[in-house]
């Protein structure tokens, strides 16, 4: 059962051991098309799979892939008014056969919702940062539920107090093998974080304000691309806007030490499979929701660059970092978004496919910074 997607698996834990040709086969890409999620060829578009159907409507994002490319998550939204529901479920693509159902929740009367999901960089323990809400009940709890592999029925929940106003947007993401909580507000410049453990142990909790720097281009940086790994360790950015999103300051998620960066340097997407050869690719010149891709070698020198592409899965922030544009295992290709639908670029050539998509993913994101002198020469004059 599903012999494609273990094929797929093996071919993304292949690249990393035997290196790949720059012409060889690309592996299937995993789309979600009006609540279906799907395996197509990148070379034609055509559906090789149907990994989900559509009844219900289905949801995953690149980060909802393990970092070692074995599972994929996804989730459904079910139920009736007043009580919509959903549920979590996870694929091993390895070994196939049916999805194990996660249990968020033991109460049918509950409405449960899921709003991101992270995996630990090692693939032991995979967060979901849910609510829960009775139909009486005027607000929603928050938790974290903390699920250990080969251990999916027994959760440890962290229970979260809800935002503080007046914060707009809550996101999760993970270092290493803990789980940061992010609230951040536009309106006040403000991003509180904190740091959980998988046994729910409060780690660390800082805050970034206005107090950081005056120029508010800083706190508008909505890129996806964080957290980013630098020297090895989980670290969430902010980049100037003003300057097609130059990295200024660095924070550890741990310890909550902020630092200012050296300048010419950029959050870039790179393969985790093939890290060290594979293609840099940054999100720069941000417009609404949408920006540029910038796309260098391995050596960061610049290649190209395509317009047009989305920073956010369904126009909202959110976990879709690395789900509106996504590299191949072994680094070479690019896959995007662009009004709607499926693009493929590999050595200099644009491929456009006769496909619709919300969501791609070749692999989970690994974001790293990357130094363009080019850039940063034109910047300062």
């Amino acid at each position: 059962m599903r012999r494609l997607l273990i094929a797929l698996s093996i071919l993304l834990l292949s690249v990393s051991s035997s290196g790949a040709s720059a012409q060889a086969e690309l592996p299937p890409l995993l789309i979600l098309n009006d609540g279906g999620i799907y395996a197509i060829s990148p070379q034609d578009g055509a559906i090789l799979e149907t990994i989900a159907a559509v009844d219900p409507a289905n949801y995953f994002s690149a980060e909802w892939i393990s970092p070692d490319g074995e599972i994929l998550a996804y989730s459904t939204r079910g139920g009736s008014a007043p009580v919509f529901t959903h549920t979590l479920f996870l694929l091993n693509l390895i070994e196939g056969g049916d999805p194990i159902t996660l249990t968020l929740t033991d109460d049918d009367d509950v409405n449960v919702q899921v709003d991101s999901v992270a995996w630990s960089s090692d693939s032991m323990y995979l967060y979901a940062l849910i609510t829960t809400q009775t139909p009486r009940q005027s607000e929603p709890d928050w938790a974290i539920a903390v699920f250990q592999r080969d251990q999916w029925d027994t959760p440890n929940l962290i229970p979260l107090d809800p935002p503080a106003a007046p914060r707009i947007f809550r996101s999760m993401f993970a270092a290493g093998d803990a789980a940061v909580v992010l609230d951040w507000s536009i309106r006040d410049a403000s991003h509180e974080f904190k740091t959980y453990s998988p046994g729910g142990e409060l780690l660390n909790t800082f805050s970034v304000t206005g107090d950081l720097s005056p120029d508010i281009n800083l706190y508008a940086n909505t890129t996806q691309l964080n957290p980013l790994m630098i020297d090895g360790s989980a670290r969430y950015v902010f980049g100037n806007l003003m300057m097609a999103n130059m990295l200024v300051y660095q924070a550890d998620l741990m310890t909550g030490e902020i630092s200012e960066m050296e300048m010419g340097y950029f959050s870039a997407l790179i393969s985790r499979t093939a890290p060290e050869a594979s293609l840099r690719v940054s999100l720069i010149n941000l417009d609404g929701q949408f920006g540029e891709l910038s796309i260098r070698d391995a050596d960061a020198v610049y290649l190209d660059y395509v317009q047009g592409v989305p920073q956010f899965a369904y126009g909202i922030q959110g976990d879709s970092r690395g789900s509106t544009f996504t590299l191949s295992p072994d680094g070479q290709a690019l896959a995007f978004l662009r009004e709607g639908m499926v693009n493929v670029w590999r050595d200099g050539v644009l491929t456009s496919l006769d496909v619709s998509a919300e969501v791609i993913a070749w692999q989970s994101p690994l974001i790293v910074p990357v130094y363009d002198e080019q850039a940063l020469r034109m910047f300062l004059g």
